[in-house]
């Protein structure tokens, strides 16, 4: 009688599950959750998640191992496992066993933008150190790729590109928020993120000078000095009253505010990808970003760019939002290219490199 072999084990670290108003989160949930919906119907991998103790965020009963503090250092598993995916390129838990094959996911190369030069030096060291130890490199973007090949050596090894998904879930209800005095019967600019100064949020209240528009700014706020500067700015063009920071929001209420919203704007000076502009764009939004980074990769032709960020442009561009056309036929191309984006694209690729490496 011949024995059936045995599936290969592969676990993805998503340890960044603890941290839940973050874009590692999200992308630790949504590909965790697609990825469980192929290893459902292919049993020639077992899967497992290597994720946070009783943070049963994942959808059904999945295989856990426990992440401790202490595998930065120390590594014993009970399973014999295969293939390990590293969800980021700051991982401090990449197992030491030459015999587990390794994917690293990288998002992005931003702190070459945000750090002074001692901490970039330090931090590509790291990133540096965790391609060395991986068989095979993914980015999430073109991007992303093309500065990990400036300023990283691959050493030859595959690097490619998988992009992120939608993270708007159908069966998700809007939800009317409730803040003081905000009157969402006004037409709004809608920014939903993390509020940091380099999401560049102080561009977007040069935009509502010359119009009645309310700027609606959804997010936890990470640096509340830069929201003090934001709303001092406001004050100094004599707007700060049509600027709301709602802080974080449920998904209904971001299905809500997104459905809603005039026009969803994410002038971002450096971004990996950029979740929240897939998820704009599934409703069909008119979009205004900035043209930095990755940003016009995911945007392509069918959203709106702000060329500079000088203020004088600025308050101009914002004259003009009253009265730009969007047809129902930019609509349509809008939602059409959100499409491209999903994380049922993203296992499946993910998945065929599991298995290559199995």
């Amino acid at each position: 009688m011949m024995i059936p072999e045995q599936p290969a084990n592969v676990c993805f670290d998503v340890e960044r599950l603890k941290y839940r108003n973050v874009g590692l989160f999200h992308f630790c949930l949504q590909l965790g959750n697609a990825l469980i919906d192929i290893a459902d119907s292919d049993s020639t991998l077992k899967l497992y998640f290597y994720a946070p103790q009783n943070s049963q965020i994942l959808k059904g009963t999945p295989n856990y191992i426990n992440s401790k503090p202490i595998h930065k250092y120390i590594q014993s598993f009970k399973v014999d496992l295969n293939v390990w995916h590293a969800s980021n390129q700051m991982t401090d838990y990449l197992p030491r066993n030459n015999k587990i094959a390794k994917v690293l996911t990288i998002h992005d190369l931003n702190f070459l933008r945000e750090k002074p030069k001692d901490k970039q030096k330090k931090y590509l060291s790291k990133v540096q150190s965790n391609v060395d130890q991986s068989d095979e490199i993914v980015c999430i973007s073109e991007y992303v790729k093309q500065e990990v090949m400036e300023y990283i050596d691959v050493r030859n090894k595959p690097c490619s590109v998988i992009y992120n998904g939608n993270n708007i879930n159908p069966a998700v209800s809007p939800t009317a928020i409730n803040f003081p005095l905000l009157d969402l019967s006004v037409p709004y600019l809608f920014f939903v993120g993390a509020i940091l100064p380099k999401k560049n949020i102080e561009s977007l209240v040069y935009l509502l000078v010359k119009n009645e528009f309310n700027l609606v700014i959804a997010g936890e706020i990470f640096d509340k000095n830069y929201q003090k500067k934001v709303l001092e700015l406001g004050k100094e063009l004599g707007v700060m009253d049509r600027i709301y920071f709602i802080g974080a929001i449920s998904e209904g209420e971001k299905v809500y505010l997104l459905k809603n919203c005039r026009y969803f704007c994410f002038p971002s000076k450096t971004e990996g990808f950029g979740l929240p502009v897939v998820e704009a764009m599934s409703f069909g939004k008119d979009i205004i970003l900035s043209n930095s980074t990755s940003l016009p990769e995911i945007g392509g032709n069918v959203v709106r760019y702000l060329e500079s960020f000088d203020k004088d442009y600025l308050i101009e561009y914002g004259k003009e939002l009253c009265s730009f056309q969007f047809s129902m036929e930019m609509e349509l191309a809008v939602v059409e290219r959100s499409k491209m984006f999903s994380w049922e694209k993203a296992a499946g690729a993910y998945w065929k490199i599991y298995k290559e490496l199995a």
